[in-house]
Parts: C-alpha cells; structure tokens; sequence
C-alpha cells in the first residue's frame, strides 16, 4: 500500500451544525471530530544495530513491557538516544570550503551514530463498529527516517521521509476492539538513486534527528470521500460584480431595495473595515474519492463563512454566494472525480500580511436521496498574487519581500517544533517588521502555516523536487505561501521542468523559485536579492539545551560517548549552555568551525543583528524638511492597513543630555498615508547664544554636555497593546543631527576649556555621569619621576605610568585609585565573528604554512624593542618602538602628557596586509563603570549602526557584551565621541578623538585569544 498525499487537518464532519456549536471555536477553527483519533502515546525500542532488532515485534503476541514509553511527537535524539548528525543550515557548505575530502568523511562518520540505527513504535488503538465499517486511514505529518508500517503484524507501507501531510489505508488489516500499530523507522533515509539504492541519505533540514516528529492520527472517511479543495480567489471589477454577485452581502442582512448601488452603501455603514472590502470570485474544485463498488450520484454544496474568534450562533456571519454551475454529477465506482464551479461572494474582505482576514468554506455532499454523505471545512482568505519583472503583486499592489530563512528547530524538542514556539517565532518576525518566511528544505508542520494565515505572514516554502508537487496538494489553500521554491543536490534542467509543469496543472497562480537555477529556465525569480526584496539570513540558532539533553541521559550515560571517531575533550564535562556543531566534529580542536548561527539564539533572544534588520524594516519613516528640519512627515510605507494608535515622543539633546521635549497622540495613517508635524523650536536659533534666552536650562545644559552637537531624537510607540507587542513597544525611532556644534550660551571667557591638539585621555570632573563633566581648571606641572622598571609623569590629580621593560602606558592613578589592570598595546588583532570561521582565507592563514598573515599570530609576535622620553617645555613626551613581521617597518607610539593631565596617545605604521582593526587595548579595573556619548545600548559596528541610537550611554544600564552560543567577535561601539571610565562618583578617566572625531571602543570581560579559544 502506497503512501497518499492529503490535505492537513481536513477533518470529516456528518453535518453542518457540527461545526458551529459553540460559540468560541478552537484556535484556526480545528474543531474535534468525532472520526479523528490522535495517536500520542508509544512504546519505543531504540536498537542500535539492525541485529538489535528483536525478533517478531511486530506482532501483538510480543511483549513490550520493558520498552520505553515515548510520547510523540518527539525525536528520539532529544529523548536521550544518541545525537544529531549535523547542526549545519545546509548539509557541507560550510565544511566544503575549509576542509578535505578526508576531514569531512571524518565529520560525517563521527555525527553519525550508527547507519543501522533504529527507533521502534508500537501503540494499541481500540477501536469501535463505526469506525471499522468507515474508511480508516494513517495520517502522518511527518515522520523522518525511512519507515515501514505494520497493522496487527501485517505490513501495511514503508516510505522515505515524508514532511508534509500523507496518509494510507489501513482496512484491510483492521478489526474491531483493540488493534496494534506498529512502526519501524530508520535513522536515514533509503532511496533508489541512478538505479543502485542509497541506504544512508540524510534528508535535508533534519540534520539527522529522526522519528515520528508530528502527531499521527487516525481519520474514518465516510464512502464517498472529499479527498481535497483546492481554492483560487481573483477579485472583481465592477462591471462584472454588478452582474454575477448577490444582490446583499451577508445571508442574515434584512435590507431590501431595488437600488443595488443603495443596497452597497447600506452594507457599507454596517460592516465593519468596509473601506477595503472588495467584490470577489472564487475557483472551487472538490476532488471526490468513491471507495464503494457501484457509482454515486452526489450533489455538492458550499458555504462561506467570515473566521471569527467567536460567533453569535444566532446571527452567522455567512456570506450569501452565487456560483456559475450547480454541482452535481455522478462519481464512478472506486474511482476520482474533481468537480469544480465558481463562486461570487460580495464585500468580503481580502487577506494581507497586515489585514489577515480568514473566511471558512463549508463543503457538504449528500447523495441522490439528499441525505449528508459528508461535510469538511477549509480556511482560506481571499487574496491574489502576480509578479512581473521579478515584483510581487498582492492584490494588485507591488510587496517588497522583507524575509528571513526559516528552518524548524528547538533547543529541547529539535525538529519536533511545539506551537507556542512557532507563534513565539511569527510574532518576533512581526515586531521586526519582517514580512516574509523562506522556509527552506521542507515544509513545516501545517500548524505553523496556520498561524502566517492568522497573524499575517508571507511564506515562499521550498521543497525537494521530487516531493514539492507533493507538499503543494497538501498547503495550496493557505493564503500565506506567495511562492513555491524547489531545491535539489544538483540543478538538472529537464527534470525540474517537468516537476514545474506538474505543479502548474495544480496551481498556475504561484512563481516557482529554484535557488540553484543559474540560467533562469525553470525560476521565476532571479536569486535573491532581487527586484523583490531581500533575505537577510537564517532566522535562530541551531544549538540544543546542553543541560536538557543530558537530563534525558540514562544514569550510567556521558555526554558525546556513543559519537564515533570523536575523542573526549576537557569541556564535555562543563556545565555548558548549548551543544553547537563545534561539539559534533572530530577536527574542530584543530581548525575554527562556524555554527549555525541566526538572527536570534536557539532560545529566541535576539542576537543584535536583529535590531539592525528591525531597523531597515521599519513600516513607519520620518523624513524631514530640507528648507525646515521641524518639519517632517511621518508616513505610513506599509502596503496594506493603517497604522495602529501610536505615541510620539520627541527631545532636543545637546551631547545626550535633553534640552526640551513632548509627546503626543499620532492618530492611525492610511496605507501609504503619511501626516504632516511641525515642531516648536527653530535650528538657527541655536548658532547665536540668543538661545538661552528660549531655554531657561540652556547654560546648565550646555555646560553638562560632553558634546555640543544639537540632536532630534523623535521615537514612535504603541500606544495599546497589539497582537505582537506591548504598549510602549517602540516601532520606529528617527534621530538628526541639527547642528554640530551649538553656539555657547555663556558669556564669553577666553580662559573655558582648549581644544585638545590630539587624541586624549584626561582628568574629568564627575560628580554625576549627566551633569558636571568638566575638565579641571587647575593646570599642575608635570613632574617626572624614574624608577629602574618605571617612568611616570606626575600633575595634580593623575600619575601616569609607563613600563621601561615591556613599553607602553600601564599606570593610571586618580587620586590613589588605580585604572588600569596591564599594559596599553598596540592591538590589530580582534576575535573571529562566525563568518571569519566559514571563510577559507581566515581559516587558512591560521594553519602552520599561513602564519604570516594571521593578525592573532601577528598581535603575538609584536615585541618591544626600546623607548625615548623627555621634557618639552611643560610636556612629558614617551615614545615607544615595537617591531612586527606584519608591518614594513617599526611600530611607533608617541604619548604627550600635559600639565592639565591630559595625555595624548598617537600610534604610527605601516601595514603589509589589509588590516582587520587597529588602535589599543588595555585591562581595566572590573569594578570600572563606564559611560559614552556615541551609539547605544546594544553593540554597533561601521557597516551595521543604523539600528542603535546616538545618546548619553553607561554600563549600569547597556549590555557590553553579548553572549554567542560559540563566542566570538561582539561588543564594538561605533560613533563614539566620549569615553568616561569612572571608579567612583567624582573622577573619572575622559577618552576622546582629536576635534571630537568618532571611534569604536569595546568593553568585554575576556581578551580576543580568550574568545577564539573558547569553543
């Protein structure tokens, strides 16, 4: 018996009302049904070996009671029997660039258990008359691994993975009361390829976890069977609506006229979001499966429900329909008919990712004695798609695709992905305003396309070739997928053409996106990026929870200790975070591997490239005046819906501290609406001290702020709780630079402040980290003290100290408190980011024949080679030599300290290689607070800042370092102006550029060497 494709969830009833009984249905209207039966609850044998296999199993005589109980859906790796194979988003991309043919069989031999390893199911299910004298089938959502399936000992089917819905009959080996089901499922998968059979092919996007990871069920279909819908829906224009639709909208409407444009507008005053209802046809075609030995004559009809969250069960909010042809014909015996006709519906609403509407089409076959064979219910939302020059059009209006890959996974449960965990990962999606899901490899659980349909999300779902036509028949009503996409190990053009054809005689409707199509005959659409938007990268983490998979070990089990040809190391034992791929690979102590590494971690914290995507997203800009900076336009960029209620919040800061503000209720903009603002102040205000006549706090203002920039920092929140966020939720943030510098406010005084000739490190005053930051009036001379190991340079409140033997700053004392921890260096060197890892040029220069142009071994190997120091004038001047094999020439390092306690620092040299980063680096004190003026909270880095806010910043309340699931390269602050280190209230240690000129600093507990070490 062959495995059949089925539509998920496409649950029979015996009559309508079944349907709306109460009047809160369940969530996407799954209601329970009556001839459905879930299947949970399993024991389970894990054999090892196919010898371990015990004999006669599948027999109900044998006894299973010292198997496992199991409940599914799971996978058996994440119940404490063995490991992944890989934890890689595509199967040896990342391994092919940096690793030999030899290195990989190593990896792939060490992630995979055994070639023989089984999971065995068994489960008895009772059941009763009425099911047995029905139709009864196996339907599974997915399962990984071949399989084989047995009925009382009989063996019904066996097939590849299979990830979308599929079923299969089971009545010849049933009988009524208690019948065994069981199932053997092999780690990978077995398929016949150029004629020889593969026994070890690992489906792609598993990344070898297998077993019944979606619930099974039984279903009952009655003896003519509504196997499939499938829906189009195209909207009307108006001459042709005033001819085919209903003269009312809605069966329960009571208004009568014989004036349709009055009918229309009546409609119009009490229907709710009737400024976007549209006229509608809709493309029906039942597919019919007679399993009787005579033929039927059916009558077909439908129904048209508007979704609801709950329903009034005396006032139903049906759609009254007129349909081009009644159905009725005659299906043959033990055969397929498809009947298909096409409806009209008036006002409906259409579905969009921001106005996701739903409708429910009831369908209802009764016989030629008009009795009800059989009713279902298929959601759907009525919506179009187009594209042309590789532009999408939903209803007609052009999307740009903002997405993100999307693959299943959990850190506890694997591929066997819970539902609040998708609406956990839907729901972040839409607060970064991402609209589109490229789910890749295989298609996700039915559930998770439910939840785009109720939240409003695209989804282009990609699947193997030989199956996609598969996974179409079963998800082509959602309205979420926008786009079908087909993958393969290798691009042939003549056999993907043929599976395109088939799924165009399904659904015409859709483009087809083939990645790996460089010749553009089978795609419809370029790579991306393209005309249609973008992909920004892989939407988690794959890691598991180290600590949950141990807690699932037997009590005499260790971690890792059934992975061949993979050694024990020191770390196995550590009480660690996650399992990455780092832990799965034989050769990773030797050479760097790249995680699979997202957007967010496996447990959904956003990593900070998530704000940067947030960033680039925003469904609400600003844009300013260029004749008046306070005047600015808030609009709505967004295709479809207006905005929600949204509170703006705007300040005036001079060097991050605010000068005035306000706030304000903006009412909801249209779809690709804007509105217009004007703000109180007025830009040239501020290039004369005349402003402090406007601002009672100019002076005190002024006088506190580190930076005399003038800046707008505009931020737009919910005003009420939404369906994905909070109130207070910020939606969009806006900042400019109106003046570089503002005019003093103070009366003018030649002896205030000087400007420092270099890049400086300097004496502040602190009291507070937002008020009194002033340099110390008091200019001491500068005295030189000399020790065998030390120089130092000593004015009022601050002694610098060099080292005579190793070079360099390595003493910063304000008044007896000591800042730094070691020694000020020349630093080129920074920690590899996981990207660095994938690439072949990083990787390759850190083997033994390429030390040369590895800056870690470089930053190793740069020594210090002698000193120079006097007095000039009133300045102390050190200059320090190092000497490199990475630099055509010396290292040089001048300091200048002054009699203010200032100390400048320049570094001088000349690079062989491109240079990753350069500048110094020093350990401070930990008990050191810090405070910026420059980009926040979160970390920022030159090609990526947009997301972070220019503002007053300090460590009390800003992450400086941000945890990977493998460390690496994090913390960097880009647009930094000012730099205060403070041990207490009242000093602190002032960093800042020549003519405040913007740096990076970062601020990390561990040194560079540290985080490349730690795996």
């Amino acid at each position: 018996m062959t495995q059949l494709p089925a539509q998920g969830y496409f649950y029979p009833y015996d009559s309508i009302d079944e349907l709306y009984a109460e009047k809160q249905p369940p969530e996407f209207g799954r209601l329970s049904s009556v001839w459905k039966l879930d299947l949970p609850n399993w024991r389970f044998f894990h054999a090892r070996t196919k010898e371990d296999i015990p004999e006669s199993w599948t027999e109900p005589e044998f006894d299973d009671d010292s198997w496992d109980l199991i409940n599914v859906p799971s996978v058996w790796q994440m119940q404490g029997y063995g490991y992944p194979s890989e934890l890689v988003y595509e199967k040896n991309a990342l391994l092919s660039k940096k690793t030999s043919k030899l290195q990989q069989r190593l990896a792939d031999d060490a992630g995979m258990e055994n070639t023989n390893d089984y999971g065995l199911y068994r489960v008895w299910v009772n059941l009763p008359e009425q099911f047995i004298h029905r139709f009864v089938y196996f339907v599974s959502d997915g399962i990984v691994g071949h399989y084989s399936i047995s009925i009382n000992g009989k063996h019904i089917s066996s097939s590849r993975s299979t990830f979308s819905t599929t079923k299969c009959l089971l009545n010849e080996a049933l009988h009524e009361g208690a019948n065994l089901i069981s199932i053997a499922v092999r780690r990978f998968d077995m398929r016949m390829e150029k004629g020889r059979l593969k026994k070890n092919v690992r489906a792609q996007g598993a990344f070898g976890f297998s077993g019944l990871f979606r619930l099974p069920y039984l279903i009952a279909e009655s003896d003519v069977e509504i196997s499939s819908v499938r829906l189009f829906s195209s909207f009307l224009t108006d001459t042709l609506a005033k001819d085919v639709v209903p003269k009312t909208a809605l069966v329960s409407s009571l208004y009568r006229s014989d004036n349709d444009d009055q009918l229309t507008d009546r409609e119009k005053e009490i229907l709710s979001d009737a400024e976007i209802r549209r006229d509608a046809g809709l493309n029906v075609e039942v597919e019919l499966f007679n399993h009787l030995p005579y033929d039927v004559q059916v009558t077909i009809n439908c129904r048209l429900m508007e979704a609801r969250d709950e329903y009034d069960l005396y006032n139903l909010p049906e759609h009254r329909l007129s349909q081009r042809k009644e159905l009725s014909d005659t299906i043959p015996k033990e055969g397929v008919k498809i009947m298909g006709t096409e409806f009209y519906a008036k006002l409906v609403l259409p579905w969009t990712d921001q106005t996701p509407n739903l409708y429910d089409l009831i369908i209802e076959v009764r016989n030629n004695k008009d009795e009800v064979i059989c009713v279902k219910k298929q959601r759907f939302g009525f919506r179009t798609i187009t594209y042309s020059e590789s532009i999408i059009h939903i209803n007609d209006v052009a999307v740009p695709i903002h997405g993100v890959k999307y693959y299943e996974f959990d850190p506890e449960d694997g591929i066997s992905v819970p539902l609040e965990r998708f609406r956990q990962d839907i729901l972040m999606m839409k607060s970064a305003n991402i609209n589109t899901i490229y789910v890749v490899h295989h298609p996700t659980d039915s559930k998770f396309f439910d939840l785009c349909d109720e939240y409003g999300m695209y989804v282009i779902l990609q699947s193997a070739a030989a199956v996609l036509p598969q996974t179409v028949y079963s998800l082509i009503n959602h309205p979420c997928i926008i786009m079908w996409s087909m993958t393969g190990k290798r691009f042939e053009e003549n056999a993907y053409l043929d599976v395109k054809q088939r799924i165009n005689a399904f659904d015409a409707k859709r483009p087809l996106y083939c990645e790996i199509d460089k010749t553009g005959t089978v795609s419809d659409m370029p790579p991306f990026p393209n005309n249609a938007g973008m992909i920004f990268g892989e939407w988690c983490d794959l890691c598991i929870n180290r600590r949950y998979l141990k807690s699932k070990l037997k009590e005499d089990k260790v971690l890792f200790e059934s992975i061949l040809a993979r050694p024990r190391r020191e770390e196995d034992t550590m009480d660690l975070k996650y399992i990455h791929q780092g832990d799965l690979v034989e050769y990773s102590e030797q050479i760097g591997v790249s995680i699979a590494q997202g957007i967010v971690d496996a447990n959904r914290r956003p990593h900070p490239i998530f704000f940067e995507v947030k960033k680039q997203c925003e469904g609400i800009k600003i844009f300013s005046s260029a004749e008046d900076p306070s005047s600015l336009n808030v609009h709505n960029v967004l295709q479809f819906g207006a905005t929600p209620s949204i509170e703006l919040k705007w300040q005036l800061l001079i060097g991050g501290v605010r000068l005035t503000g306000g706030s304000g209720i903006v009412p909801p903009i249209p779809a690709m609406g804007n509105r217009a603002m004007q703000f109180p102040f007025k830009v040239g205000d501020f290039l004369t001290s005349a402003w402090a006549q406007q601002y009672p706090k100019a002076v005190e203002v002024y006088n506190q702020a580190v930076c005399k920039e003038l800046l707008l920092d505009i931020r737009l929140t919910l005003e009420k709780d939404s369906l994905y966020a909070r109130a207070g939720f910020e939606l969009a943030f806006y900042q400019q630079v109106l003046v570089d510098e503002v005019c003093d406010p103070n009366e003018k005084d030649d002896a205030v402040g000087s400007v420092a000739e270099d890049g400086s490190i300097q004496i502040i005053d602190a009291s507070a980290l937002e008020s009194s930051l002033i340099l110390d009036e008091k200019k001491p001379a500068v005295q030189m003290l000399t020790s065998p190991a030390f120089l130092y340079a000593q004015t009022k409140h601050v002694r610098y100290g060099f080292s005579r033997h190793e070079g360099g700053l390595c003493s910063v004392k304000i008044e007896g408190k000591e800042y730094f921890d070691g020694l000020l260096e020349p630093s080129f060197y920074r920690a590899a980011s996981n990207i660095d890892r994938a690439d072949k040029s990083y990787v390759l220069s850190q083997t033994v024949f390429s030390h040369e142009t590895d800056w870690r071994t470089i930053q190793g190997e740069i020594r210090f080679i002698g000193s120079f120091y006097e007095m000039d004038g009133e300045d102390f001047h050190l200059i320090c030599k190092y000497t490199s094999n990475g630099m055509k020439g010396p290292i040089l390092v001048h300091y200048r300290v002054k009699p203010d306690g200032r100390l400048m620092a320049t570094i001088e040299f000349v690079p062989k290689f491109d240079l990753v980063r350069y500048g110094f680096r020093v350990p401070i004190d930990s008990r050191t607070h810090i405070g910026w003026y420059g980009r926040g909270n979160g970390e920022s880095y030159v090609d990526r800042k947009e997301s972070q806010r220019i503002g007053w910043f300090t460590s009390l309340d800003s992450p400086l370092y941000h945890e990977y699931a493998r460390p690496s390269e994090n913390g960097a602050h880009a647009d930094t102006k000012y730099l205060l280190l403070q041990l207490d209230d009242i000093k602190g240690l002032a960093i800042k550029k020549n003519k405040m000129d913007p740096f990076s600093f970062s601020c990390l507990p561990y040194m560079p060497e540290d985080l490349d070490d730690c795996s």
